[in-house]
């Protein structure tokens, strides 16, 4: 059994105003053993000119500490920004040595315990 990991969020539609930042939590479940710190980053949206108004510094959930089972990714949107449409949130583990296996996954949003939805809703609206 090869240890692994998994990503979950608990919402599946965002928000956020232009000019304005987003926590997201991602909740990092480890399997098998899984040690290894894992990179937690916004995956890019199709549009090139979209991942420049919206953007998220990758974050790391440690093997072992605070961040091992969550970590907060932060979504920030241009004050020009307007997007409405899919985004996801991707994970990869963070090689330690040649013998590692890079592993990745992508966080899901649990619609129901057998519907895990990888897509994630994002509105950058003007706040009303």
């Amino acid at each position: 059994v090869q240890p692994t990991f998994s990503l979950s969020v608990t919402a599946q539609r965002y928000t956020i105003v232009p000019g304005k930042t987003l926590e997201v939590t991602v909740s990092v479940t480890r399997e098998n053993g899984f040690n290894l710190p894992v990179e937690i980053s916004l995956s890019p949206i199709s549009d090139p000119k979209i991942d420049q108004m919206i953007t998220a510094v990758p974050v790391t959930s440690d093997a072992k500490g605070d961040t091992a089972k969550a970590v907060k990714l932060v979504l920030s949107a241009t004050e020009d920004a307007i997007y409405q449409g899919w985004i996801q949130i991707v994970g990869r583990s963070i090689e330690e040595g040649e013998k590692t296996i890079a592993t990745t996954a992508t966080a899901t949003y649990s619609l129901r315990p057998e519907i895990e939805l990888k897509n994630l809703w994002l509105n950058v609206r003007p706040a009303k």
